[in-house]
Formats: C-alpha cells, sequence, structure tokens
C-alpha cells in the first residue's frame, strides 16, 4: 500500500512520520560522512531544505525521496523501516505514536555556565533536559568506549554542543574526533563560537555541523539563542518511542 493511501489520524500523526523520515536521512548522511551540503549538490536542492528535510518541518516529495536514495546508496524503502504501520478493525490504516519528552544533551565545555545555562531552560521549554558534560574534545573518546561498555545506562545524545575554545579554529578535525563509533552516526553538533567570521561559520557548516551559535553577544541573546535551540532540535529529536494502534 503506498503511504498516501493512509488514514492519518492528525497533522501531529502526519508530522510523526516525517519527523522519523528526517531523522533516518540525517542518520545515513552522518553515518557515511557526508555534509548536507553535499546532499543539497548531489539532490540540486538548497542546504536550507536539506536540513528541514532532516528535521521533519519540511515533507520530501517522492521523486526527491528516491533521489536522496540513490545518492545514499539505499532503497527508498529504507526511509520508512521502523515505523510499523498498524490498522484497526475496520481494516483502516492508523498511524499513531507515544511520544517523550526530554532531550540527552552532550556538552563539551570547561564552562559550568554553560550547563547551568542549558539546566534553567527546562521549565520555560517545557523539556526534560539531561546533560552529560565532558570537559574537553579529547575525553570523546572514553565517553564513546562508555556508551558501547555500558549496556545502555549512558542514553546515545540527541545533541552534542560543543563550545569552542577560543583558541580552537579546526572545526573540521573537531568533528572528526566526534564522529567516530557510536557516535557517528548520531546527534547533530551544534558549535557555541567567539568566532564571528562568517567564512568560519561557513565552513563549520560544510564540515558537517548542524547548527552555529556565535556567543560573544549580550546574555540575554545566549539565552534566547540557547531557547531556540533546544525547542528547535527537541522537537527533531522527539521521536515515536512506541508506535500502537488506537
Amino acid at each position: 500500500m503506498m503511504m498516501n493511501d493512509l488514514e492519518l489520524n492528525d497533522t501531529e500523526e502526519t508530522k510523526s512520520i516525517d519527523i522519523f523520515i528526517g531523522n533516518k536521512l540525517r542518520n545515513l548522511r552522518q553515518k557515511l560522512g557526508m555534509t548536507i551540503l553535499q546532499i543539497a549538490q548531489h539532490a540540486n536542492v538548497s542546504m536550507q531544505l536539506v536540513q528541514k528535510y532532516e528535521t521533519g518541518l519540511t515533507r520530501i516529495p517522492v521523486s526527491i525521496l528516491c533521489r536522496l536514495a540513490q545518492i545514499l546508496n539505499t532503497r527508498p524503502e529504507y526511509f520508512f523501516e521502523g515505523f510499523e504501520i498498524l490498522s484497526d478493525k475496520s481494516g483502516s490504516q492508523h498511524i499513531t505514536a507515544e511520544k517523550t519528552n526530554k532531550i540527552n544533551i552532550l556538552l563539551i565545555s570547561v564552562s559550568l555556565e554553560i550547563d547551568y545555562l542549558i539546566q534553567s531552560l527546562a521549565p520555560i521549554t517545557g523539556i526534560n533536559i539531561i546533560t552529560y558534560n565532558l570537559p574537553d574534545i579529547d575525553k570523546i573518546t572514553d565517553f564513546a568506549q562508555d556508551l558501547k561498555t555500558t549496556g545502555g545506562q549512558i542514553p546515545m545524545p540527541d545533541i552534542i554542543l560543543y563550545n569552542l575554545p577560543t583558541d580552537e579554529s579546526d572545526i573540521k578535525a573537531v568533528m572528526k574526533k566526534i564522529r567516530i563509533k557510536p557516535l557517528y552516526s548520531y546527534a547533530p553538533v551544534i558549535v557555541l563560537s567567539m568566532n564571528s567570521s562568517v567564512d568560519t561559520m561557513i565552513d563549520a557548516y560544510r564540515d558537517g555541523v548542524a547548527g552555529y551559535i556565535y556567543s560573544n553577544i549580550p546574555h540575554k541573546d545566549i539565552v534566547d539563542s540557547m531557547i531556540q535551540l533546544i525547542q528547535y532540535w527537541g522537537k527533531a529529536c522527539n521521536l515515536p518511542a512506541t508506535v500502537k494502534a488506537n
């Protein structure tokens, strides 16, 4: 049965599959080590549109989905695998999902102020925010090893927020350190930096960074940026925990 033959319960349920497909797209892209720019160029669409596809903000047309499957060397059906379609007694097809309302953030920063700030945003955003802290990027290997050996006691991060040191400019090297098993196919990387150079920002996006926040701004603006970050990626990462029939 084709997807457009399904009877969807409401807009939220319709969006849930868009988010699911976008997450599958992002995970496979990152697993293959491809940037958003590369995908956009091969698919002949803008980077902004690819970002909207990956976060579920924009539905992917079937023709583009088939093209993306070809670019990523997979089958179009891959993007739907894992999202169960269930039938009710009348035989109609429905998609329903229970969602969680929390987000796990891996924070790489020597500043505890950033962690305190993020935690203070939980009541404002309505999202249960759980942070895991690393003092520097070189500890990422130990964290990845803990993910593999603790049997799920440490959850996979939904976001990796890297507070870039003032003397750090090689974002490509940073991304290479972060994209190790099992982190390589998960979690958008958001950079918090005091470097306001547009060229540096563009290079960061080309190297696979999902978001870039300039931090040398008034505190209120930092707070506003963090709220937008949590709300935006919170919705993108808030995938269906279970799928069931009404």
